[in-house]
């Protein structure tokens, strides 16, 4: 009898290191998950802040070539009928 208590012993022993081992490797999952997800939030909020930057900077360029074609005295110098900027 003592011999199958000793074997019953090794089984739960070895079920608890697996159940230990299966525990480490979920919380090893779960950790990897969440820096995945936090560095790939961090390249999209880079991505769009890049973006809305890209953005703004041709505004500002398509804004100064209308402001190139029109003179300091209001006159346009563009195609006949453009708009000045004021008219937009």
């Amino acid at each position: 009898m003592c011999r199958l208590q000793s074997a019953e012993v090794a089984k739960l022993h070895l079920v608890k290191e697996d159940e230990a081992r299966r525990a480490e490797v979920a919380q090893k999952i779960a950790e990897q998950n969440k820096s995945f997800s936090e560095e790939t939030e961090k390249k999209l909020t880079e991505k769009l802040k890049q973006g809305e930057e890209n953005k703004s900077q041709q505004m500002r360029a398509l804004q100064d070539r209308l402001r190139e074609h029109v003179s300091p005295t209001g006159t346009r110098s563009g195609p006949r009928g453009a708009a000045t900027p004021s008219e937009l």
